[in-house]
C-alpha cells in the first residue's frame, strides 16, 4: 500500500487482467500493448470538449482520481482510467450518474 494525495492505492497492476480484476468490469476496448488505460464504461453521447472538461474536473475532485478523462470513440464516449486507479471505477462511474450521465458497464467474464 501507499498514500497518494492523501488516501490509500494498492501497488501498481500489470496488466490489463488485474486492472480489470481491480475495476471490478471488463474493459471497452482493448490499447496497445504499451497502454496502461482502461475504458471502464461507455457513455452512449459524445460531449462537447467543454462538457467533458467540466464532468472531468468535477469528478476527479470528488473521487480524487489523477487519471480520469472522457475519450471520444465508438459513437460515443469512453471513460478511462489508468491501471493504477482502476479500483475508482466505480466511484467514477457513480460521480457521473449523480451528475446525470448514463454510463454503460461490460461485466466481467470470468
Amino acid at each position: 500500500m501507499a498514500q497518494v494525495l492523501g488516501r490509500t492505492v494498492v501497488q501498481s497492476c500489470a496488466s490489463l487482467v488485474e486492472a480489470e480484476e481491480r475495476a471490478g468490469c471488463a474493459s471497452w476496448a482493448i490499447r496497445d500493448d504499451d497502454s496502461r488505460l482502461i475504458d471502464v464504461a461507455l457513455i452512449r453521447d459524445i460531449f462537447s470538449h467543454g462538457k467533458k472538461k467540466r464532468l472531468r474536473d468535477e469528478v476527479r475532485e470528488e473521487t480524487k482520481s489523477t487519471s480520469f478523462f472522457l475519450d471520444s470513440s465508438y459513437g460515443g464516449t469512453t471513460v478511462v482510467l489508468s491501471f493504477d486507479e482502476a479500483e475508482l471505477a466505480m466511484p467514477v462511474i457513480r460521480a457521473l450518474r449523480r451528475r446525470g450521465v448514463a454510463c454503460d458497464v461490460k461485466k466481467r467474464v470470468m
